[in-house]
């Protein structure tokens, strides 16, 4: 309220209403969160040479967390227009380019953020060497920016080489050598490899414990990590076991409303979900959304990335009404606070399509596919994972209504450009060809789908083991489409594979948000993916490095 008794917002610095202050985005809520621009820098100049601590360009005063949104980049911008002037060594220009680069990175703009950590990552080379602590945290920071534009083995291998450095100059238990060891392991889960993320977690977490304390939020945070990589080997028994004991001693430590223990409660519930548990799952949902819209605000990005995972569980308990007007709600918050092109609001413009495609509304989901697909390849390029993933729901859509040239064409494109870029035996390259060979199936090509999907599942045994979930598809579909065709499917499945079909008879897809339609149903499509907040964040993804 503004004074004088106006109902006009004002900015709770200056207390004027014109010109109409913004949102800062950390956790001050409603009137308390809003602030003109100008104020906040002016706050942030004085704060930091009163201090002699630049954090104020990037953390409210008040609530001592960070900015998010217009705020977060507007004072990055401020702060590099104040410097970028100077030498390029100049300490002061080296913090806000980091600064700034961390912003873009927040709001999604992965390439721009890698752009300017690649500039800063020069100057701390020459200035301060390849072995200095600044300079290792720079790489760390630009490896996860190549990560999120879908460049996993150049991030990888950065990743290994940085954390080669940090062994031999800091120690293999220093926090710093942790953390960098703690995103490739995250880099590694990223590009498929699973069994081996699992063991450097495993190894990591012990490390943790011993050398930070088991309720370290370092060591929670890598429990909830490996979490994700049993997550992703279909071990959901265990990791939803992991992710309960992290919630209690986040609960205990940090509260029941710190956004890490609100972040771990909705991992949980999504392991839930997973599982089947939708109404266990829409309970936890519903109560960390009511957590962080009170302790966040409504529009924050974090809540609405709640709405968006409750609008999945809803959908998949057979809510679709409720599902389908929540994410509408949530696209339309998305786009009026983060903008139509950020990341977030485009992931819930897909997960939007994939529900109206369930509904079976195909020709309203083809056109926000389409929609999705020209942003993602503006954004993130047209070999970047969730690119290609929107390319093949595109592809189902199309297939639902017949039209089986336009949607085979595209399926080939997708499973090429996996294969070159993921890799031959990477899951999501596996899952391409199998949607590609359900495509073929639909033509009455089973010929070229058979031998696809016998090669496909042969591979998919040995790099996923017998029970995952798409192996039971492609033994499902494969035998299908032999009876289909006239040919017997007994001696194709007898042994390991028969016990598999008796084990997992009429198994869904992992996530089976884009199933054919009545009558079609044991013939899935593997890879059409709703995004969600799965993936607990590295221990230093927003790091800043301090010059």
């Amino acid at each position: 309220m503004a004074q004088g008794g106006s109902d006009e917002d004002v900015c709770l610095i200056c207390h004027e209403a014109s010109p109409p202050p913004i949102q800062s985005g950390c956790a001050c809520r409603g009137s308390a969160g809003l602030a003109h621009l100008g104020c906040r820098v002016t706050a942030a100049q004085t704060l930091a040479q009163r201090k002699g601590d630049a954090q104020w360009w990037w953390t409210c005063q008040t609530c001592e967390q960070g900015f998010t949104g217009a705020m977060c980049m507007g004072l990055a911008n401020a702060w590099w227009s104040e410097v970028r002037d100077r030498g390029a060594e100049d300490p002061g220009r080296l913090s806000a380019a980091g600064n700034l680069a961390s912003s873009l990175f927040s709001q999604g703009r992965y390439a721009e953020a890698g752009n300017m950590q690649r500039e800063v990552l020069a100057v701390l080379t020459r200035v301060l060497g390849a072995e200095h602590h600044n300079t290792l945290v720079t790489v760390g920071n630009l490896a996860l920016s190549l990560s999120y534009q879908g460049k996993h083995a150049e991030a990888e291998e950065m990743l290994r080489e940085g954390l080669a450095v940090m062994r031999r100059v800091r120690g293999a238990e220093d926090p710093d050598t942790l953390a960098i060891a703690g995103n490739l392991a995250n880099s590694l889960l990223s590009r498929g490899k699973y069994a081996e993320a699992e063991e450097m977690q495993r190894e990591l977490l012990a490390v943790m414990k011993r050398v930070r304390g088991v309720e370290h939020p370092d060591t929670l945070t890598t429990t909830g990590n490996l979490a994700s990589s049993l997550t992703g080997q279909e071990k959901y028994a265990e990791a939803e076991k992991m992710e309960r004991e992290v919630l209690a001693v986040m609960k205990r430590v940090r509260g029941a409303e710190h956004p890490d223990t609100l972040a771990t409660a909705i991992n949980l519930a999504l392991s839930v979900s997973r599982q089947g548990k939708y109404e266990e799952a829409i309970r936890m949902q519903r109560e960390v959304l009511a957590a962080r819209t009170r302790v966040l605000g409504a529009e924050h990005r974090e809540t609405l990335a709640t709405a968006d995972n409750l609008a999945s569980s809803l959908f998949y308990q057979g809510n679709c009404a409720e599902a389908e007007e929540m994410q509408r709600e949530v696209l339309a918050a998305l786009q009026r606070v983060l903008g139509a092109e950020h990341p977030d609001t485009v992931t819930a413009a897909s997960n939007l399509a994939i529900s109206l495609a369930d509904q079976e509304k195909h020709a309203e989901a083809e056109e926000m596919q389409r929609k999705v697909l020209v942003l993602r390849k503006q954004v993130l390029g047209a070999e970047h994972r969730d690119t290609l993933t929107t390319a093949d729901n595109l592809a189902l859509a199309l297939l639902c209504q017949g039209k089986h040239a336009e949607a085979e064409k595209i399926d080939r494109e997708v499973f090429a450009v996996m294969k070159r870029v993921r890799g031959a035996e990477h899951p999501d390259t596996l899952s391409a060809a199998g949607n590609l060979a359900s495509c073929l199936s639909r033509q009455g090509k089973y010929a070229e789908a058979i031998q696809m999907q016998r090669e496909v599942l042969a591979t998919q045994k040995r790099v996923l083991g017998a029970e995952h979930s798409d192996v039971l598809i492609a033994v499902n579909n494969l035998e299908r489409w032999l009876f289909e065709q006239g040919e017997h499917a007994e001696e194709e499945f007898k042994g390991s594979v028969g016990a598999e079909r008796q084990a997992g008879a009429g198994a869904a897809a992992k996530e089976p948000e884009a199933q054919l339609e009545e009558g079609e149903e044991s013939e899935v499509h593997a890879t059409r993916k709703r995004a969600a907040e799965g993936s607990h964040a590295c221990a230093d993804a927003s790091k800043r490095t301090k010059q």
